[in-house]
């Protein structure tokens, strides 16, 4: 694949770098008369990019469009006669040697509009030279669409652009710092691309905007964390909070130790007090790695806040319930879709129909398994948090002191 000419593609587009090759490769098959003219072969007629909004759907959309400066036909669904709307705009497509048309947030124009879908679908299928009209739609929930507009003739490909990863993240770091003029010399991005995850090309954006609201061009990688804590998880403050509490402090302690003993996968950030008790960030080491010793091991973070405070106190607050509501949750998605029990115990979705009695019998029955599951991981974290009660203490009383405890203040003892 030719690297130079998908930069030149997509120079406005940071990131995502295996999509913007697939894309590269489809343009490829669209523009080879040798392999247009093969009518054995079957070419992608649509492409629906999908993910939540802020990550930069419709411009790889725009940047793929123009690319192939041939004559562009929006659908924007404005207009109160919808259906016409699409037919004149494939009619005029039609009239092109090649054309491409555009229908950003394609869930919106159809709206569950089975007139509006079904005119769409007949344009669709109304192709009668290959490879002539390109159809490119966006849309912030896949679910939205109906299965019939994703089959092969229609929508053929679905692009996911979802948060970007770790080295897409640094690439749009660098572009934002650079477009403010910022000296790159006092921030790290590998660091800052590492810490800030699950951000959107939008979150970084306004990341990088507001430490330069507040630091101008001095901004150092302390400064782009502390916008990243403002921006996106609405902490206003860099300081501690007059509050204080041990216990809570036991609790974060918990969940801080858990991630730290679990490095291969979990990267320990931050622990400190809020203003409704305390809260730990605890990161994946590596965003592309998807296991089932990963998820296992997130099930007994989560778990290790409430159980350290019941090795310390005999008991734990009402703020463990949304750790245990969230660790319970993680076990039903691994029995549901990793099947880690065996596909015997897979469970199995219910209808919604609570009147029916089968429904009854299936939800007892997944929630035994649920429960199972969940003692299971109870008793590893409870015998994990027993072995490193030292460390929960230690660690406690600095975040005590303290008030935030960061990746650089703490590490275990060998």
């Amino acid at each position: 694949m030719n690297n130079d000419l998908t930069k030149e593609m997509f120079s406005n587009v940071y990131g995502y770098e295996d999509v913007k090759r697939e894309l590269n490769l489809i343009k490829s098959w669209l523009t080879d008369e040798e392999i247009l003219n093969n009518d054995k072969l079957m070419l992608p007629t649509g492409i629906l990019f999908y993910g939540r909004p802020g990550n930069g759907k419709t411009l790889l959309l725009r940047e793929f469009a123009g690319s192939f400066k041939a004559p562009i036909f929006v659908i924007e669904g404005k207009s109160e006669n919808k259906c016409g709307e699409i037919v004149e705009a494939f009619a005029k497509a039609r009239q092109e040697k090649f054309a491409v048309v555009v229908i950003d947030e394609i869930d919106l124009l159809i709206a569950r509009n089975e007139n509006i879908e079904r005119v769409l679908q007949q344009e669709l299928d109304g192709f009668t030279t290959r490879g002539s009209i390109l159809v490119l739609a966006t849309t912030n929930n896949i679910r939205e669409i109906e299965p019939a507009l994703l089959r092969p003739g229609r929508f053929d490909r679905t692009i996911d652009i979802s948060e970007p990863n770790e080295a897409s993240r640094k690439e749009i770091f660098d572009k934002f710092l650079r477009d403010l003029d910022v000296p790159m010399d006092n921030i790290d991005t590998s660091h800052v691309a590492k810490v800030c995850t699950r951000t959107s090309g939008a979150d970084i954006r306004g990341i990088c905007n507001d430490a330069y609201l507040r630091c101008k061009k001095n901004m150092t990688t302390r400064d782009v964390e502390i916008s990243y804590r403002r921006v996106v998880r609405g902490i206003y403050t860099d300081k501690s909070i007059d509050f204080k509490d041990m216990r809570v402090a036991i609790h974060e302690a918990g969940h801080a130790i858990a991630g730290l003993l679990f490095k291969k996968n979990w990267d320990f950030y931050s622990a400190y007090f809020t203003c409704s008790g305390g809260e730990t960030e605890i990161h994946e080491a590596d965003e592309d790695v998807d296991s089932v010793e990963k998820r296992e091991q997130s099930i007994m973070i989560s778990m290790a806040g409430y159980l350290a405070e019941q090795l310390f106190y005999g008991k734990h607050g009402v703020g463990s319930y949304s750790d245990y509501n969230k660790a319970h949750d993680m076990c039903r998605r691994l029995l549901e879709r990793v099947c880690i029990q065996g596909i015997v115990n897979h469970v199995e979705p219910y209808q919604d129909n609570n009147d029916r009695e089968d429904t009854f019998l299936k939800r007892w029955r997944n929630e035994r398994k649920e429960a199972k599951l969940l003692k299971k991981y109870e008793r590893m974290t409870r015998s994990l948090i027993k072995s490193h009660k030292k460390e929960i203490e230690r660690f406690a009383n600095l975040m005590y002191e303290k008030g935030t405890v960061t990746y650089k203040d703490f590490a275990l003892s060998k």
